[in-house]
């Protein structure tokens, strides 16, 4: 089952903030990769949506950042 609206935004928000404190710093090209891969690979993936179904981030915005795990520790 994936979040509700409240924690998906909630989530986004944490991330955005750990992005801001970063420095807004991108994941190298490969890393992206890696990632984006693994997360198309997932059985956690909403491929309509391109969203985690565990944390409810849009993944094609939450590999390219640094800062950014997945929840499932897959990356």
């Amino acid at each position: 089952m994936k979040p509700n609206l409240i924690i998906k935004a909630w989530n986004f928000l944490k991330a955005v903030v750990r992005r801001v404190k970063s420095g807004n710093k991108n994941a190298t090209e490969k890393v992206y990769w890696y990632r984006i891969t693994t997360c198309n690979n997932c059985e956690y993936l909403d491929k309509e949506y391109m969203e985690c179904k565990v944390c409810g981030c849009p993944v094609l915005i939450k590999t390219k950042w640094q800062t950014e795990k997945c929840p499932k520790n897959k990356w």
